[in-house]
């Protein structure tokens, strides 16, 4: 899972990590590292999201997948998405390898709009 690798390599750079399964929300130094799901109902400074990547986010259009379902799948990962972008306080940032999440184009285009 992505959560676990981000949380084994922050900590063999020997920063201090705490997995938000056992965050009780007393603020610390930690890194806090967690599922979307999981952030649901928090805030924090700097909200970092890894692998916002085309084919990962959502992830790919299964074989045997109904259009109903997949766009049903895509509207539930753009949820997501947004629970976790909205809790940053202050700085957001999203990290791809390859094409970016086509989630992210729409998000983009919103936040351009807005500032227009």
């Amino acid at each position: 899972e992505l959560k676990d690798t981000c949380s084994a390599r922050l900590r063999n750079a020997e920063l201090e990590v705490m997995e938000l399964d056992h965050y009780d929300g007393v603020a610390g130094n930690e890194i806090k590292v967690g599922t979307y799901d999981r952030a649901k109902g928090l805030s924090f400074k700097a909200v970092l999201l890894p692998d916002v990547t085309e084919g990962r986010l959502p992830s790919k259009r299964q074989e045997l997948e109904t259009d109903d379902a997949y766009a049903e799948r895509c509207a539930l990962w753009r949820s997501r998405l947004y629970v976790a972008a909205t809790r940053a306080r202050e700085d957001l940032a999203f990290f791809c390898i390859g094409e970016v999440s086509e989630f992210m184009t729409y998000a983009l285009d919103y936040v351009t709009k807005r500032e227009a």
